[in-house]
């Protein structure tokens, strides 16, 4: 009897716990964006899924999933209560639906990359902001949210998805790109640092933030995200990672 009751009472405890207490916080990440997320045998590698592990599993104990989809989905299904969090730039839409960190999860630069053979190369490299653009031909990836805030007065070639960008723009059908930090990394790591340049000019600097939606029970949490998050990045630790993967 004394042992059906303790078994009734622990029931009773468990079911009583809130939903985060045993379900684990579920991010998304876009699955084909190294080196900062991608899909590796089922599992999420990447800076932003290290970052993550390091200040919401390490350092707050909190249980985490790390998940990754094709990006337009990953975002729709923290909009739609499927999941609880993603890591981007917080657009004002993005903002409508998630509680967004103050400390970035990671910064960068933003850059132009065309072909070293591109006509317009000497006009491109007096190019110093986003107006500047104007009399070229952009291309850029569907649901990349601040190419489609900074380049909406632009003339962009859309294409599916950022794994297209960089053939488009070595054919020669579009005159630049914008990219990251990350953008050297691309040329090298999909074999187009013979036909494409990153030029040094930096337009503007950008940050990745966490994005937690609003009804995710982890919203209560963003505090003390935001201490974890500023403590590992005056310890340089974003940087290391970083780091690491551009090696």
């Amino acid at each position: 009897m004394l042992k059906t009751n303790v078994a009734a009472l622990l029931l009773v405890l468990l079911l009583a716990l809130p939903a985060s207490a045993t379900e684990p916080m579920k991010i998304t990440y876009f699955d084909r964006y190294p080196p900062r997320s991608w899909q590796e045998n089922g599992e999420m590698k990447g800076i932003l899924v290290d970052i993550i592990s390091e200040a919401l599993g390490i350092r707050l104990g909190l249980p985490l999933q790390h998940e990754g989809y094709p990006w337009a989905r990953a975002q729709a299904m923290v909009k739609n209560g499927r999941a609880d969090a993603f890591i981007t730039v917080p657009t004002e839409k993005r903002k409508a639906y998630t509680l967004v960190s103050q400390e970035p999860v990671i910064r960068f630069n933003v850059y132009i990359a065309t072909q070293k053979d591109n006509p317009k190369l000497d006009q491109l490299k007096r190019v110093m902001t986003f107006d500047d653009l104007k009399p070229f031909t952009m291309v850029d990836y569907y649901g990349n949210g601040f190419s489609e805030k900074r380049l909406k007065e632009h003339k962009v070639e859309w294409v599916p998805d950022v794994a297209a960008v960089y053939p488009f723009l070595a054919s020669g059908k579009a005159d630049a790109l914008l990219v990251s930090d990350r953008g050297s990394y691309d040329l090298q790591h999909l074999g187009y640092q013979d036909r494409l340049i990153v030029l040094p000019q930096s337009l503007h600097t950008l940050a990745f933030h966490l994005c937690i939606g609003k009804d995710s029970p982890f919203v209560k949490w963003l505090p003390q995200i935001d201490k974890v998050l500023k403590q590992m990045r005056e310890e340089g630790l974003m940087q290391k990672i970083s780091a690491h993967y551009y090696q």
